[in-house]
């Protein structure tokens, strides 16, 4: 696509999961990476979102590794809770 590998950041505002974007938004990042805005709909757990958090980081990792990116593992910088999207979800 003409927005290959040139974007600082990319935000993916899709609920109840944004993941569907993520081959995408990775391929639209810079070759030395960037930001990722993504959101998803987590279980209000500890456990819940802990899980949630290294699934992302774990799926956005081999992304970029598939994708041939320079950078080569995600992080999650920082998790917001934004509204209840229904009962025990956030």
């Amino acid at each position: 696509p003409a927005f290959a590998r040139q974007a600082h950041r990319v935000h993916l505002g899709l609920i109840p999961s944004s993941e569907d974007g993520w081959p995408v938004a990775v391929g639209a990042l810079r070759a030395e990476g960037g930001w990722l805005h993504i959101h998803g709909n987590v279980g209000e757990s500890s456990q819940a979102k802990a899980d949630w958090v290294a699934h992302v980081e774990r799926e956005l990792s081999r992304l970029a590794a598939d994708a041939g990116c320079r950078w080569k593992s995600a992080r999650v910088a920082h998790v917001e809770r934004v509204k209840k999207y229904a009962p025990r979800v956030e």
